[in-house]
């Protein structure tokens, strides 16, 4: 990144503390009524014209549980979880990613109705970030609601080592639903009949079914079981972490006895995406192929929904990729100005081709 560019970045504000920090109370912007993030916190902002700025940094991190139990995780901004971001409705927000993991990531704003192209799923809606780079996301903030913000990108690893964080949209009146004290926390989902709530995740157990509705905005959209080892395949749980750990003196060893051995894991799994490899009989390979920003890293249970505004009733063919609006895709961050409305399309537009086992699609 050029200095003018990384002079232009808000603060990247960190906290390690495993202790709820103080409220943090709107210092500028729509006013709306904080909430206590329990073992956590919130980020600040910067005010540029009338845009609300946020700097994210994912990155490794040590979180301390209890006294003297402690953890090597990856989070956000020296956290695990992550802090909070608290908007108000209609606010129109940058938020700055930067990647100091040692493999690629993307940031997804669960369950926020956003332009495709900043809906942060890595190889479908955008490029991904690598190791050392600041993308920027730029949206307007949607309707009130309690969301998250997790990684698109080698998903298993990434969210399993704790990547994840709360979203919390305010209502633009801050007399609506107000309360004495607000807290929030990261939890499983719950609710009787009678509080039901629509919802961007749902558990279904064995045997049971869910019918799903939603307004359809144009785009490229994943949909996917979010037990993030069911989004994997030809993978297992009886191996070790290994991330952090350098196996290249083992693996010389084991070389020597089986030739074709290499080392899985020590930064990640994401660049096993981007490998061709032999595989054995009956078994599909670890990646969902690719998008047309790079390798889908989702497999198992993962699809893609196509919405289209020109789609006519009762026609099944393929879309092909969505076409991003210029400026609508999240960037790397040069200190420039996004593209200006109606500029040249860039190559997310070119004719993509997905090969996967069975078959082709285009």
């Amino acid at each position: 990144m050029s200095r003018i560019a990384a002079a232009s970045l808000p603060e990247a504000v960190s906290h390690t503390s495993p202790l709820m920090q103080p409220l943090l109370q709107p210092p500028n912007g729509r006013p709306y009524n904080p909430v206590a993030t329990l073992n956590g916190w919130s980020l600040p902002w910067r005010m540029n014209a009338n845009v609300k700025e946020f700097h994210l940094v994912a990155e490794p991190v040590l979180r301390e549980f209890a006294p003297g139990m402690t953890a090597r995780l990856w989070g956000y901004n020296g956290s695990s979880p992550g802090p909070t971001i608290e908007v108000v409705e209609g606010d129109q927000v940058h938020i700055f990613v930067t990647n100091r993991l040692p493999e690629h990531t993307t940031v997804h704003w669960h369950g926020l109705l956003l332009p495709s192209g900043m809906d942060g799923v890595g190889g479908l809606t955008q490029p991904h970030i690598p190791p050392g780079k600041t993308f920027v996301y730029e949206f307007t903030v949607p309707r009130a609601g309690t969301h998250m913000y997790h990684p698109h990108a080698d998903e298993m690893v990434q969210m399993a080592m704790g990547m994840m964080g709360l979203f919390i949209i305010h209502p633009r009146d801050p007399r609506q639903m107000r309360v004495d004290r607000d807290f929030a926390f990261v939890m499983a989902s719950y609710a009787p009949p009678s509080a039901r709530w629509p919802e961007v995740t749902t558990d279904i157990a064995v045997g049971q079914m869910r019918a799903i509705e939603f307004n359809a905005l144009a785009g490229d959209w994943a949909i996917h079981c979010h037990k993030a080892h069911h989004t994997m395949s030809a993978m297992g749980h009886g191996l070790p972490n290994t991330i952090g750990i350098d196996a290249g003196r083992v693996a010389e060893r084991i070389t020597r006895l089986v030739p074709d051995y290499m080392p899985m894991g020590a930064n990640g799994m994401a660049d096993m995406a981007a490998m061709q490899m032999p595989l054995p009989a009956n078994t599909l390979p670890m990646t969902g192929g690719e998008g047309p920003f790079g390798p889908l890293e989702m497999d198992g249970m993962f699809s893609v929904v196509k919405v289209r505004d020109t789609i006519r009733p009762g026609d099944f063919s393929d879309p092909g990729w969505y076409r991003h609006p210029p400026g609508s895709v999240a960037r790397e961050w040069t200190g420039e100005l996004p593209p200006a409305p109606g500029a040249a399309p860039g190559p997310v537009d070119a004719t993509v081709t997905v090969r996967k086992p069975g078959g082709h699609s285009h």
